[in-house]
């Protein structure tokens, strides 16, 4: 199942669900730990397990320019495209 700050919205919802796609939001949230230094639903904000898992399922992630601004925008995008909460995205 992972860890809360790389878990899949469909692995909150409905863990019988999860397929290959629930990797893609992991490593989107790796990738964005890598390029910011944070979590995508960074502790300060989230302290708990259940505030993180909730955040994956509702909210939406922080711009990565906003956090790293030398990121270049065409990398931001691709992570955050890899981290949408609809599967199909």
């Amino acid at each position: 199942m992972g860890t809360a700050d790389y878990i899949a919205p469909e692995q909150v919802n409905d863990s019988r669900h999860v397929d290959i796609r629930a990797d893609n939001l992991r490593s989107g949230c790796t990738l964005f730990k890598m390029l910011c230094g944070q979590t995508p639903f960074a502790d300060s904000c989230y302290p708990t397990a259940f505030a993180k898992m909730t955040a994956h399922v509702s909210d939406t992630p922080p711009d990565i320019s906003d956090l790293s601004p030398e990121v270049p925008a065409p990398l931001a995008s691709l992570v955050h495209q890899m981290m949408a909460k609809a599967r199909d995205q």
